[in-house]
């Protein structure tokens, strides 16, 4: 039973040190990596419908061969890349 299709704000990841996800995860929230860390994705990363993967000032995010999808058919919120003066993510 996929027990990841409805968005839930609560169960949101937030990296709080340079992390590497290199095995197949089911969000039920958003990926938040803070300010000076980092995130790389070398998997495969099913994110709920309406949920984003938000990107903070200084903050850093890779992409290595990762698929980034909802596996329920539905639209996912995207990459927020935010930026505070001249310092973006």
């Amino acid at each position: 039973m996929k027990d990841w299709r409805d968005y839930d704000a609560s169960k949101s990841l937030t990296i709080t040190e340079d992390t590497l996800l290199d095995r197949a995860i089911d969000m039920k929230g958003d990926i938040i990596i803070q300010e000076g860390k980092s995130l790389r994705l070398s998997c495969r990363v099913h994110m709920p419908k309406g949920g984003k993967i938000i990107v903070n000032p200084g903050a850093t995010l890779i992409l290595n061969g990762c698929k980034l999808h909802n596996d329920c058919g539905e639209t996912w919120g995207g990459i927020e890349v935010l930026s505070l003066g001249e310092n973006t993510g």
